[in-house]
């Protein structure tokens, strides 16, 4: 079995976690089930979801359109290997950092852990079959002291 993809599928794989993290990030959190297959799992230290509805419906609160949460959601040095005809494996660190609104935020919540995604060639192009995320920090950064 091959260990590595083309540039091309490495490409759709960085822009399918790029969109999610993107749509999260600015207001279209009822989007973010279209990225996923209808039998979908989301699995983090905090909370499951399974099925493209619930996806919708937790994204769909928790990255409103009126922009009460802050989030920044990042995927670095990923790895992406195949593992069948129409399925990868890609394993990258994870960034996510959430605040209070309006920005800037002074302080929030931090974790950094591995995104372990199944992806699943479509119709419509890549689309996360599972994504479990573990943690390897998890804390606060402290918002400035302030001036007197």
């Amino acid at each position: 079995m091959e260990t590595h993809v083309d540039a091309q599928l490495y490409a759709e794989a960085c822009h399918l976690l790029a969109e999610f993290g993107w749509r999260v990030d600015n207001g279209e959190g009822d989007t973010v089930a279209d990225l996923f297959v209808e039998d979908a799992l989301v699995e983090t230290p905090h909370f499951r979801l399974e099925g493209r509805q619930a996806i919708h419906d937790w994204f769909s609160v928790r990255a409103p359109k009126n922009g009460a949460r802050l989030s920044r959601h990042h995927s670095l040095n990923l790895r992406v290997r195949p593992l069948d005809g129409d399925r990868l494996e890609i394993l990258a660190n994870a960034l996510t950092v959430v605040g209070e609104a309006p920005a800037p935020a002074h302080g929030g919540a931090v974790a950094i852990g591995t995104s372990h995604d199944v992806v699943r060639r479509t119709a419509d192009g890549l689309r996360f079959e599972s994504r479990i995320l573990t943690l390897a920090f998890e804390g606060r950064i402290s918002p400035p002291e302030a001036k007197a």
